[in-house]
Parts: structure tokens; C-alpha cells; sequence
């Protein structure tokens, strides 16, 4: 039936003005006779709870609801919230609400707050606009500590969070919190069940640089799992990203530059001249410059920040000042647009906010010139400056050297496979030892330096290595002459090569047989140096017996090579091949695609902490090893001297074309030096 209130206004008292026309005539006669003054009155109440849950909320900003009801307790501020102290979270906050975002990507600096402020958020949530909500940490460990220690205390604390309580202790783990309208779930990026099966309306991922949060082995990356909860709620949901950076590579980078639709930068404002400005480390100043140090800026607090405008010197009370009357505002259009005008005029889905440490209550400038003085002489400490300073990637490895698999063919000489140049004096050869056989190279050497690669391939077996070894001969071109190997060289490292036997091992054991100087090569066993040598090699110790305890006769003795030396000497032999100088690294005419590709699996890159080295682009590098032993066997370093000492075969020079020279490739002109081939 239809209802209408009374006249007396009296909320909890209805009225039926007649019979309905649905009411049987004695039904409606039985009710009449019932009633004193002719009117049904029916007595409706509603709980408190109802009641609040019925009641249509006034919406107030995150940053709003924050001052009113969130109460710190583990922090070096306890008590209720005060925008004041972090002032750049009020945009943050409050851009999370809009109801046209549903990312908020925050790249930021530790020591910053925004963890805080996304706990500002989620709470301003339960209250105001309730769902279920998930929070990912990037382990188990880090996820039951903030449930215990940031989001309880975040409930239980605040007057008007406890009310959703439901007063059960069992409905406050340190894996999910159950409360009267929604449940709040925590996960880590390390656990796929914990992401899983969980349809929610905000999500929550902190630290999303930390190891776990890289791709699954088997399934979607945790991110990619997190998105996939929120699908249920897709036009409502909130999808909030935060870390402090690590490489460009890394996901908050990529979720930044990659997944936003504008970047927010935090400008603060002058309290002298009221410039509105971005601020940068250059800025940042000290006395003494890079020779001060940066223990004593640190403990005394000596740095200071020149204003852009009228270089006024701000102290961190200042600068704290200055914060406070800051905007974020867009990287982009041209000329700057504030926050507020930005999200009023183009409502954009996903939102990108970078936040560098220098603008932080919780941070000196002394600290900020301390890690950038610290990190001028260590590329360690440089790299926490660059991500916890300046909260912006740092590139893993700078490549010195790029090699492009086109620029190693180009130099193939006219030289036929298998056919020793005229000019040569000895041959070497280097084996890569390999569960399926053997990759190798043989070069041809004269005095100078200069070499040519007269064969490669892999060998099956240890008799065709023997084979090739003691027994194969290759023709001088022009000439009647034939040349065997005159050193080889072996690596001896690898994994199991049978059930029982080590690779490792089962080369000690054939070279204990083979590498003395009765037969017509010799062999040598060789290993990849661990650490930098003073020069490309040395001598080993006396093994006197195998990795599992098997003797060795007479103890053995490797060559341990500076591999990074060596193939910085190989590039640079090839860059002499190209520009035609004397003493550079020839290919045979018909050295292929495979070769090249092999040469060209290494890179020259500054490591994190800043030393160079070669390191892996992709695992197939044999040739490029088997090159650097053939090398170090000719080099003057080797035990006996190198090929510069060996006697000149020619009684004249032979009147046939040099097959240094490059092969026809249908150019003309000099062959020009590639970029990747430097002096470092």
C-alpha cells in the first residue's frame, strides 16, 4: 500500500488516506471500527545503524576527511592528522577521490609520507564510500606489518572508524580486517593465492620496485593480477601504485612515463618575492662545494636553497614554509596548469605524481647535499642519491660499447676458409667446453699482430677435438707450406656434462693427458679470472687434483684470463681491421650471420658500481670466448712470448694480393670507424 507521513510531521508515524481500492470492503470495515479518529497509523522505527547507513553522507575531500578523523600513533608527529607537515599529499589525496580517476601512479622519495596518504585515502573510503579494499606489500613479512602497525591503529584510533568495528577480535588479522560493511585485505606480490579470487573496489600497491613485484614465472605479473580484482567494480574502482624508483626498467618508471595520462610535479612558493617554482637539486648550495664534507654539512646543517626569483637563502624552516603554499602542477601543456584546472578541464583516468625528496618536511637540505656530495665518489652511493634524492631512475649499466652484428662482417677479408694467409707465422685455436661438444676458432697470426680467422664451427667429441689438434693441417695460401696449430687453449669451466662427472672435471682428466709438449700442439687449460689482474693473464695454482678428489699426476697449472681485457684488445683489433691499420682482427670471406651474432652477445656497460665490464645480451657468446683465448695464446704475455717472437717465413714478400684487404663489398672510399668501437 502506498504510505504517506503524517501530519504532524513525525518521521517514525505513516498514514493510509482511505480505502484501497485492493482492500476487500469488510477487511477495510474491521480496520475502520479499529480506529478512533478514522485514520490507520502504523508505528515504523529505524536503528541507529540504519539510520547512518541511510542517510545520504556530505562528500568531503580525503585531505578534509583526514583532519577531522585520522589519528597518528607510530610516527614522529603522533596525534590527529595535520596537512600542514606534508602539504603536497592534499593533491594526491584528493585526486584519488574524483570520480573520473582510476589510477594514481606516485613516484617518489623515501621519507615522504605518501604511504600515509594513501592510508588518508582508504580510510576516508570506509567512511565515506565503502568496498572492499586490498593492500599489496612485496613480501608476507611487510604486509602483517603494516596491518598490525599503520591499518589497525588507523581503525581503532579514530572516532569515527571504530563505530565500523565489529567488536570481534578474530576480525582483526594481520591478513584481512573484517568490518560491519566491508573487509580489507592484505597480499604480497610474492604469493599469487594472496592476489587472487578477491573481487574489490580500491587496491593499494606499495613499493612496486621491490624484486617481488617482477613478472611471475608462470602467470600474470602481480600488477597484472591486482587489475584483474578490480574488474568487478571497473567504472568505481581505484587503483593506487607507489615506490621509490630503481632502474628506468623498473615498474614505477614504467608506470609513470608509460601508463598516466599527465605527470604532476610539486612547485612550492617563495615566502619572500611568491615565485612559484620547481624545485632542483642545483639549487640545493653549501660552503666548500665538492671538496666539503659531507659529514660535517649533515650534522651541522650548513646547506641552504637559493630561491629562482630573488635568491633569497631559505633554511628548512623555510623551505617547509614554501611547501606550504605550493601547487602541483602539470608537466604539460605549455604554459603550466595548476592541479585543479588540469583535472576540471580534461578529467584524466590516470594520474602520475613525482615527488623528489628536497620538498619533504621529514628530510634536510643537509642530507640532500651530504648524498650528493657521498656520491660523487662512490657510483653506489651516487645511485641512492639518484633514487632516494632525487626520486628518479638510475640506468643499471651504461653502455660503452654496442657492436652491431652488420659492422663484425664488414670485416671479412678475400681470404678463403681453412687457407692460412701467406703472411702468417703460427696458428692458434680456442675451445669453449660445452654439455654438447665443443664451439672453437682457429686464427692465423703474423708478427705484427695482425690475424685472420681461418675456421670455426663445434666439435662433437674429445677424439675430433683430439683430431683437430694433433693430426689437421691447413694449406699457406700461395705456397706449398702447411700449418698446424701451434697453441690451444681450452676453457675448463661448465656444469655436469655427465651424471657423475663435472664437465670441469673431465677436462683436467683429458689434459692431464694431453697437454705436455711431446705431441704437436700444446695445450693449455684455461679459466675466466673472478676478480680485475694487473694485466690480461696469469698463471694459476698447482691443482693436484680434481673438483670431486681425484689425483691429478704431477699437478696441473690453468691460465687465468682478464677476460674483459681480452675482449676489449679483440674489438679494438677489429676496429684496426675496418680503418685498415696494421695489426687488426680479419674474418675469412665466407664468415656468416652465426659467427657474428655470437661476437656481438656481450656488451661494454658501467655497472651499479661504476666499473666497466662486459656483461650478456644474450647467452650464445662462445665464439666471442673461444676469440679471447686464441688471443691471449698469441699475445707477448703468454708463458714462452708471443708470435711477435717467431721467426719470419718469407725470404721476400709474395706478389699476390694482400688478403688483409677487405673483400668487394660494392663500396667506395675509406671505411669509416663505427661509434662502438672506442678507445675505452
Amino acid at each position: 500500500m502506498q504510505l504517506f507521513k503524517n501530519t504532524e510531521k513525525d518521521p517514525s508515524v505513516f498514514q493510509v488516506p482511505g480505502r484501497p481500492a485492493w482492500c476487500p470492503e469488510s477487511l477495510w470495515a474491521t480496520l475502520v471500527g479499529l480506529m478512533d479518529t478514522g485514520r490507520l497509523k502504523t508505528l515504523v522505527q529505524f536503528s541507529k545503524a540504519e539510520r547512518r547507513v541511510l542517510k545520504k553522507r556530505r562528500q568531503i575531500p580525503p585531505s578534509v576527511w583526514a583532519e577531522k578523523h585520522r589519528v597518528l600513533v607510530k610516527s614522529v608527529l603522533p596525534g590527529l592528522w595535520k596537512n600542514s607537515v606534508t602539504p603536497y599529499l592534499v593533491g594526491i589525496m584528493d585526486a584519488a577521490a574524483l570520480p573520473f580517476v582510476r589510477e594514481v601512479i606516485v613516484c617518489k622519495a623515501p621519507q615522504t609520507g605518501v604511504s600515509e596518504g594513501a592510508h588518508n585515502f582508504i580510510m576516508s573510503r570506509v567512511d565515506m564510500a565503502p568496498g572492499d579494499v586490498l593492500y599489496v606489500f612485496p613480501d608476507e613479512s611487510t604486509a602483517r606489518g603494516n596491518a598490525k602497525d599503520r591499518v589497525t591503529p588507523a581503525l581503532v584510533n579514530s572516532t569515527r572508524l571504530r563505530s565500523y568495528l565489529t567488536g570481534q577480535e578474530k576480525d582483526l588479522s594481520s591478513d584481512r580486517i573484517n568490518l560491519q560493511h566491508l573487509t580489507i585485505y592484505f597480499g604480497w606480490a610474492g604469493s599469487v593465492s594472496s592476489l587472487a579470487n578477491k573481487p574489490i573496489r580500491y587496491a593499494v600497491a606499495d613499493e612496486i620496485d621491490k624484486k617481488n613485484f617482477g613478472d611471475a614465472k608462470l602467470e600474470a605479473s602481480p600488477l597484472d593480477l591486482i587489475d584483474k580484482r578490480l574488474n568487478t567494480y571497473r567504472s568505481i574502482s581505484k587503483y593506487i601504485k607507489i615506490s621509490t624508483p630503481t632502474i628506468e626498467s623498473g615498474n614505477i618508471w614504467q608506470e609513470l612515463t608509460n601508463n598516466t595520462d599527465v605527470i604532476f610535479d610539486f612547485h612550492v612558493r617563495c615566502p619572500e618575492c611568491g615565485m612559484l617554482q620547481l624545485m632542483t637539486m642545483e639549487r640545493i648550495q653549501w660552503p666548500g662545494g665538492s671538496k666539503a664534507d659531507p659529514r660535517e654539512i649533515k650534522n651541522r646543517k650548513l646547506a641552504w636553497y637559493e630561491c629562482e626569483g630573488c635568491a633569497a637563502r631559505w633554511d628548512d624552516n623555510t623551505r617547509n614554509a614554501a611547501a606550504r603554499s605550493g601547487e602541483w602542477i602539470a608537466r604539460a601543456p605549455n604554459p603550466p596548469v595548476s592541479i585543479t584546472s588540469f583535472m576540471e578541464k580534461f578529467r584524466p583516468a590516470n594520474v602520475g605524481f613525482h615527488l623528489p625528496a628536497w620538498v619533504s618536511y621529514f628530510v634536510s637540505l643537509s642530507e640532500c647535499a651530504a648524498a650528493f656530495l657521498l656520491g660523487l665518489s662512490s657510483k653506489k652511493k651516487l645511485k641512492d642519491f639518484r633514487n632516494s634524492f632525487q626520486a628518479m631512475p638510475w640506468e643499471e649499466y651504461e653502455v660503452l660499447a654496442k657492436q652491431e652484428d652488420e659492422d663484425v662482417l664488414r670485416c671479412r677479408a678475400d681470404l678463403p676458409p681453412q687457407v692460412v694467409p701467406a703472411s702468417a707465422v703460427a696458428l692458434t685455436a680456442g675451445f669453449d667446453l660445452h654439455k654438447t661438444g665443443f664451439p672453437y676458432v682457429v686464427r692465423a697470426w703474423a708478427k705484427d699482430y695482425t690475424s685472420w680467422l681461418i675456421d670455426y664451427g663445434h666439435l662433437g667429441t674429445w677424439e675430433d677435438l683430439e683430431q683437430m689438434l694433433f693430426e689437421t693441417v691447413w694449406p699457406v695460401q700461395e705456397s706449398d707450406r702447411k700449418l698446424r696449430i701451434w697453441r690451444a687453449g681450452l676453457d675448463t669451466g661448465g656444469g655436469k656434462y655427465k651424471k657423475d662427472v663435472s664437465s670441469t672435471e673431465e677436462a683436467y682428466l683429458w689434459l692431464q693427458k694431453n697437454m705436455g709438449f711431446s705431441r704437436t700442439c700444446r695445450v693449455w687449460g684455461i679459466k675466466g679470472s673472478s676478480n680485475p689482474l694487473p694485466g690480461k693473464l696469469k698463471m694459476g695454482s698447482v691443482l693436484n687434483k680434481t673438483p670431486s678428489g681425484k689425483a691429478l699426476r704431477m699437478g696441473m697449472r690453468l691460465v687465468l684470463l682478464d677476460t674483459d681485457k681480452m675482449k676489449d684488445m679483440f674489438y679494438e683489433r677489429m676496429a684496426k681491421a675496418l680503418a685498415g691499420e696494421g695489426g687488426g682482427a680479419w674474418l675469412h670471406k665466407e664468415t656468416q650471420l652465426d659467427y657474428a651474432r655470437q661476437i656481438t652477445a656481450e656488451e661494454k656497460q658501467v655497472n651499479d658500481k661504476g666499473v666497466e665490464t662486459w656483461e650478456p645480451v644474450r647467452h650464445d657468446n662462445h665464439y666471442l670466448d673461444c676469440e679471447c683465448i686464441a688471443a691471449a695464446l698469441a699475445d707477448w704475455e703468454w708463458p714462452g712470448g708471443g708470435v711477435n717472437l717467431l721467426p719470419d717465413p718469407f725470404a721476400k714478400k709474395p706478389e699476390t694480393t694482400n688478403p688483409g684487404q677487405p673483400a668487394a663489398t660494392g663500396r667506395t672510399g675509406p671505411r669509416t670507424r663505427p661509434s662502438w668501437f672506442g678507445s675505452r
